[in-house]
């Protein structure tokens, strides 16, 4: 969940964020794609990934 600056990130449908952001760096108008930065080097694997959007 984004709303305003803070952002929560949960993982495997736990109840409990696995990562809280209280002051996200974004304006309020961006709007687009969403990004994942591993690493130099490194590789990520991704499965049934979902993003929600809530209005």
């Amino acid at each position: 969940m984004i709303e305003d600056e803070k952002a929560i990130f949960y993982l495997n449908d736990d109840l409990q964020p696995l990562l809280v952001v209280d002051q996200m760096i974004h304006d309020k108008s961006m709007r687009g794609n969403i990004g994942f930065f591993v690493d130099v080097g490194t590789e990520a694997f991704f499965k049934d990934l979902k993003i929600t959007y809530f209005d």
